[in-house]
């Protein structure tokens, strides 16, 4: 990691020297409770007798009314920093590399979809930093063409008059990525 990174890029949340500090952070009363929620939320998406289960197998899509896994495993993605608990991280990764496998360029191209495409792009790179360390090479390039992709997609489907009206998705899709 090029330690410049931690001032000249202001949307990274924290970096690898942060992580004892937010781990000692947790056992504090007023954050105990976010900490415990976060833990058992956890514990259910990655039990298959929980309904809160993310199914590693399923084939999760895009667009109006599908499920998009990225925020659930965001939430998996932070557990593991603040645990280390390989079975969060493992979780994660088996549903994002399926997910991001099945991922392209057109799954972006359409309007209504834009700003679906940024949070995905922006639940991709959360992941891809978080769970970094626990990635195989393999399951890297899988996320990083994932996120090309569909930032490439916004960027060549958003005319000027979009990126006035449309600043959130634009943010989503070119900051995050």
């Amino acid at each position: 990691e090029d330690p410049r990174w931690r001032t000249l890029h202001p949307r990274l949340l924290f970096g690898a020297d942060d992580i004892p500090r937010l781990r000692e952070q947790m056992n504090q009363p007023a954050v105990r409770p976010y900490y415990d929620q976060l833990l058992e939320g956890c514990e259910g998406m990655i039990s298959a007798d929980d309904r809160r289960y993310l199914d590693p197998a399923k084939d999760y899509g895009f667009g109006a009314g599908v499920p998009i896994p990225g925020e659930k495993c965001c939430e998996l993605a932070l557990a593991y920093v603040l645990t280390d608990r390989r079975e969060f991280s493992d979780h994660a990764l088996a549903v994002l590399t399926r997910w991001s496998a099945r991922l392209g360029y057109e799954d972006a191209v359409h309007p209504h979809d834009w700003v679906g495409a940024g949070w995905m792009v922006a639940s991709l790179a959360l992941c891809y930093d978080w769970l970094y360390g626990a990635m195989t090479d393999e399951q890297r390039a899988s996320l990083r063409i994932g996120i090309a992709e569909l930032c490439q997609a916004i960027y060549d489907n958003t005319n000027t008059e979009q990126f006035v009206d449309m600043s959130v998705r634009n943010w989503q899709a070119m900051a995050a990525g």
